[in-house]
């Protein structure tokens, strides 16, 4: 499987990195089953990735559901939307 840092290798500004990784652990930590409500998570993005795409989930239904949550801050879906790639 790719790595997050495979996959963002084409970056090269510390700050993208930064938030592009941020984003993505957001979005991934949302369906860590062990995950308890309204507390980070202590598992690294590439824990969080392959957690993910063990559970063999309906990405499309997932990213909806993402942006529907993002919806309420504005600013939080203006960069997310801006940096999709679905």
């Amino acid at each position: 499987m790719t790595t997050v840092d495979e996959y963002l290798g084409i970056y090269e500004s510390k700050s993208t990195l930064k938030t592009y990784k941020a984003a993505l652990k957001k979005y991934f930590a949302l369906f860590d089953p062990d995950r308890e409500p309204d507390k980070p998570t202590k598992k690294t993005l590439d824990e969080l990735v392959e957690l993910y795409f063990k559970q063999e989930r309906d990405v499309k239904l997932d990213v909806q559901e993402f942006y529907i949550l993002i919806r309420r801050s504005p600013s939080s879906s203006r960069l997310y939307r801006a940096r999709a790639v679905v």
